[in-house]
């Protein structure tokens, strides 16, 4: 019998996460994905439903994963199932085998099986050529890295110096005082403030074509019940109705103390016409010490354009560690001609990346 015919594939059905961890730990040790309540909230705790998974298998040891995760999309201004690829994983020893290709072509079958329309997805540099080649995604382009330095000086040194925490290692955000502050500008309770909340995410999710549906449950989800994170979300109202928001994390990227906004979102072309919450949250960047501040967004995403009136330049290519490639892959046909093949048309931000 040859390797190939010893090697299984099926949907993933183990009642805990043991064996997906031990895959991960061939490649990614300690990693986030390597933890069992990471996986728990990202798998299983999803809104939009539970991951789709599939697994490739050989004397008992799983070898190879693919993976979607449901979520609802704006398709052309209408709502429609839809979902995201993340943590493609193939064992080291069995790499160059086809697992991944065949495990994904087995998945998008799931999908349509499932009302699942389009998958969508941030590939990595190795992973890219497969998705576009074999599997037939469409590469819709890259979405822009805007940056805004807040200590040149800081910055530089720490760049140049190699000094500071681990990538990914999360630095404290000191809140303001009760009192202190813009008193229309404030920190969001996602569970307290739930109906406010939902009432500007109806408004938003009507002024764009095509990306996510931002619900109250996907807000909660995302950003509050993720173990391992911390997630702020700073919104600015008018009347006692929220009119932006900056959804926003602190942590090191290369050592250099970054605040990576998530989510930039306005109901107003007047953005902060009673103050200007991004000059706000600015300035209690400063106050926090953080070097820079990254964001990513496309053109729909018309409240970038708030970004350049504040200092934040957009990153050329050439300098980014690695590009953020947008792509996509319809299962269903009818959505053929719906779908913008331009990235720049549809509405995403950090918040539709996971790594983030």
């Amino acid at each position: 019998m040859s390797i190939e015919e010893e090697i299984t594939t099926h949907p993933f059905e183990d009642p805990d996460f043991g064996r997906l961890i031990l895959l991960t730990e061939s490649t990614y040790p300690g990693s986030e994905i390597a933890h069992p309540l990471y996986l728990t909230w990202e798998y299983r705790q999803n809104p939009d439903g539970h991951a789709m998974i599939r697994v490739a298998e050989k004397d008992s040891r799983i070898i190879a994963q693919y993976v979607v995760i449901p979520r609802s999309y704006r398709i052309a201004g209408k709502a429609m199932k839809g979902s995201l690829s993340l943590n493609t994983l193939t064992h080291p020893d069995f790499r160059g085998a086809g697992l991944f290709r065949k495990l994904a072509e087995q998945l998008y079958e799931d999908c349509a099986g499932a009302g699942i329309g389009i998958t969508i997805g941030f590939p990595n540099p190795a992973s890219f050529p497969v998705f576009t080649g074999r599997l037939g995604f469409h590469h819709a382009g890259r979405v822009p890295f805007y940056f805004k330095p807040l200590n040149s000086g800081s910055l530089l040194a720490r760049m140049f110096s190699g000094s500071g925490g681990k990538m990914g290692n999360e630095i404290p955000w000191k809140r303001e005082q009760a009192g202190d502050g813009v008193n229309h500008i404030r920190y969001l309770d996602v569970i307290k403030d739930k109906h406010l909340l939902g009432d500007f995410l109806n408004q938003l999710n009507e002024n764009f074509q095509t990306g996510t549906i931002r619900s109250p449950e996907y807000m909660e989800w995302r950003y509050h019940s993720i173990p391992g994170r911390n997630y702020h979300l700073l919104i600015s109202t008018v009347e006692d109705n929220i009119e932006e928001m900056i959804v926003f994390r602190t942590l090191f990227v290369r050592g250099i103390k970054c605040a990576v906004i998530m989510e930039l979102l306005s109901l107003s072309t007047h953005a902060g016409r009673k103050g200007d919450l991004v000059s706000y949250w600015i300035l209690r960047c400063r106050q926090n010490s953080i070097h820079c501040c990254i964001a990513a967004a496309t053109r729909e995403v018309y409240e970038m354009s708030t970004l350049g009136k504040h200092g934040f330049f957009r990153i050329p290519q050439r300098l980014l560690p690695q590009p953020l490639d947008f792509i996509f892959r319809v299962h269903d046909p009818a959505l053929e001609n719906l779908i913008p093949p331009n990235v720049d048309d549809w509405f995403l931000t950090f918040g539709d990346y996971d790594i983030f």
